[in-house]
Order: C-alpha cells, then structure tokens, then sequence
C-alpha cells in the first residue's frame, strides 16, 4: 500500500531513509535554538513567492539544508547558482541567458538560469559573491510580478516563475557594506540566522552520528559513530569554529588511522591530529589549510 506523505517532517524522514549516506539535520531537533529555525523555517517556507534569506556560519550546511528541507516544505526543485564561482564576465549570460550572436563565442541561444528556475526555487548560494552588475538587473526582476528579464542580445522580454532563496555566511549588517541596498531589500524580506553547532550542544551526538554515517559511504567502519569520553568532551566543550567542517574533518582523520584490531588507539590518534592541525590552522590558516 503507497500512503500518501502529508507532512514535511514525514518527507524528511523518507528522504534520509531512502539516502542513508546524506548527512541532513534531524526534523525534531532537541535545541531549543534548532527548534525554533525549524518552526521559523517552517513558516517562511509556507508563503509563496516571498524571498528568504538564510544566515549562517561557514560549514554550518546551509546549502544541505536549502537543498533538502526548502525543497521538501515548498514541494519544488531546487535550481543552486554558486554565486563564489560566478566569473563576472560570463555571469549574465549565465543568469539571464543570452541569444546567438549576442557577443563573441555565443555560437547558439543560451537559455540561462532564471529560465531553468521557472517553477521552481532559485537559490544563491553565497549571494554576497554576486557581481554587483548583475544585482541591479536583478532589482527589476524581483520588483516586477512576472519577474521579467532580458536575455543578452534579446530585443524580446521573457518571464520566470520562480521563488527565491539566498543564503550567505555574511552576518546582515556585513551584508549592507558589500550587496546593493535595492537588492539586499528584496532578497531579505525574510530573514532566518542558523545556529553555529556550539549554541545546539545538544544536537551534536546526532550530527556526529550523521557526518560519519555519510563519510562511511563504503561500509569499511562501524555503522555507529565511536564515542569515547575524548569525543564526547569535544563535542560538549570546543568552539567547533568550522561546524560540521570541523566533524568532518574528525571523522576522516579517524578513519585514516583506523585499525579494527585496537578502535581505541585509531581514535586518539584521529583526535590528536585533529586537534593539532586545528591549532596550526589558527596560527597559519592559509599554508595549513592548503597542505592537509
């Protein structure tokens, strides 16, 4: 028997079912801080046609989380533009599309983003990364109800019916020295801020549980995260500064010297470098970051 879902905590839940290996936020999280971007989220996602801006610090899997709970709560797809690799000499063409022989090297139409979003949700990652140019032309869309654009090269206007979401690990008062205060307006109609993993400590022996279940994609550990009193003190005390980065980075560095023959020893040593390239990183964030 097919019973039909009828709740997006229920989706959520087939959807990890289904995906094992995808590390996603647990739908009834035991924070109080989670529960209430859960239920804000919930909300903002109920209206239509309304931009949300999404808040939060790097590695704190705000892209997962647009991909996986916006698409489930707003019953669409997802369409994701990467606005950091965005090269502003190609990124309207990139947006709007452009027509054959618009400039050199447009050898066919191209049909753009904003058309491939149509019924769909568009989200800009990274929004604050967008080329300024390309912000302006995008006030007009947004102000308009059609959301009417221009392909470059077109003499002939189009339409898009797309919902918008933006996310960016800027904080909002970063956001209106770099972004164009029309277009910052109209994406942050609606504003939801991600807790960092510190402010959720009692989240975290889920999202541990999550981040090793989706790097153990080949089985070759055990299903169950380890959790020693060394884990559990990190977990409960570190300032996890990376978020889920900084559990990510644990769980392949214990599965890099795992031996099944002595886990506790794999562990520690996991932790120790861990825990030592974390403080080089402090010190030298570039030549460290570059040689793990």
């Amino acid at each position: 028997v097919n019973f039909n879902v009828s709740t997006y905590m229920s989706e959520i839940r087939y959807q990890s079912f289904s995906e094992p290996n995808l590390a996603i936020y647990e739908v009834e999280p035991a924070s109080k801080q989670r529960k209430q971007v859960f239920e804000q989220l919930n909300r903002f996602t109920s209206l239509p046609n309304i931009p949300i801006l999404v808040l939060g610090e790097r590695g704190i899997g705000k892209t997962r989380l647009i991909e996986t709970y916006v698409k489930t709560t707003k019953q669409k797809e997802v369409v994701t533009v990467a606005c950091g690799g965005l090269d502003s000499s190609v990124a309207e063409s990139f947006i709007f599309g452009h027509k054959k022989g618009a400039f050199t090297g447009a050898v066919s139409d191209r049909a753009g983003v904003l058309k491939a979003a149509n019924d769909k949700v568009l989200f800009l990652d990274e929004v604050q990364d967008l080329p300024q140019g390309i912000q302006r032309k995008l006030v007009r869309v947004l102000q308009d109800h059609y959301h009417r654009y221009r392909p470059v090269g077109s003499d002939k206007e189009e339409t898009s019916s797309f919902e918008l979401v933006c996310a960016s690990n800027k904080s909002f008062s970063e956001l209106k020295e770099i972004l164009d205060a029309d277009f910052l307006d109209r994406i942050a109609m609606l504003k939801i801020t991600i807790p960092p993993l510190r402010d959720c400590r009692e989240d975290l022996a889920h999202d541990w549980q999550q981040v090793w279940q989706e790097l153990n994609g080949s089985g070759n550990f055990p299903k169950i995260a380890p959790m020693t009193p060394d884990i559990e003190r990190m977990l409960q005390s570190d300032d996890l500064h990376g978020n889920m980065r900084d559990l990510q980075k644990l769980a392949v560095l214990i599965m890099a010297y795992w031996d099944a023959s002595d886990p506790q020893k794999s562990i520690s040593v996991g932790i120790k470098y861990w825990k030592k390239d974390r403080n080089s990183f402090k010190t030298n964030p570039i030549g460290d970051d570059a040689s793990l």
